[in-house]
């Protein structure tokens, strides 16, 4: 049985534009901003609150 204890949120970032452009290729996420670390942890937070209630449930259950 696989179980996830914790979800991390990486926040999107530029740094491997350069790559594509090197390897003749279209970049499709030229317009996408970035996303500031402090947005990413509050996805993190959510999600994982979310991941515990539903560990809870299946606790529930499974009792």
């Amino acid at each position: 049985q696989k179980k996830v204890d914790k979800i991390d949120i990486l926040p999107y970032h530029k740094a491997g534009t350069e790559k594509y452009s090197q390897l003749n290729l279209t970049y499709t996420f030229e317009t996408v901003p970035a996303m500031a670390p402090e947005r990413a942890l509050e996805f993190e937070m959510e999600i994982n609150n979310a991941l515990s209630i539903l560990k809870e449930q299946a606790y529930k259950r499974s009792a």
